[in-house]
């Protein structure tokens, strides 16, 4: 199987990932597991007590994009939840994408989720 051509910052992130796994002495399958678990447990128990914050939003141009939308001749969309919205509100209130984050005890924001949902 080929390698994709990775960009310059994905092979800088590879990097850094490589050098924390040798500092950490990680040497098989079963080291990276464990450090996974530790990280994801010390998260949650930090998530757990920490503020969360979100962010929704589009990062799409409606009206570039209302060809892909079946709008219908009353200019409504049909939801997914099967209830129809105006094309006006879709435009308005619409959401593409949503963030998650928790502040740690620093008072910064840590990402933990970012999906685009569209």
């Amino acid at each position: 199987m080929a390698r994709k051509n990775r960009t310059p910052e994905e092979n800088a992130r590879r990097e850094k990932i490589r050098e924390l796994l040798q500092m950490a002495n990680i040497c098989s399958m079963d080291d990276i597991q464990n450090l996974f678990k530790e990280t994801i447990a010390e998260f949650m128990e930090n998530g757990l007590e920490a503020e969360l914050d979100d962010e929704l939003g589009y990062n799409i141009d409606y009206e570039d994009e209302k060809e892909s939308f079946e709008v219908d001749e009353a200019d409504t969309v049909e939801l997914v939840n099967g209830e129809r919205m105006p094309w006006e509100q879709v435009k308005r209130d619409g959401i593409d994408y949503i963030a998650l984050y928790y502040v740690n005890e620093k008072g910064q924001q840590v990402q933990i989720l970012d999906a685009e949902l569209a």
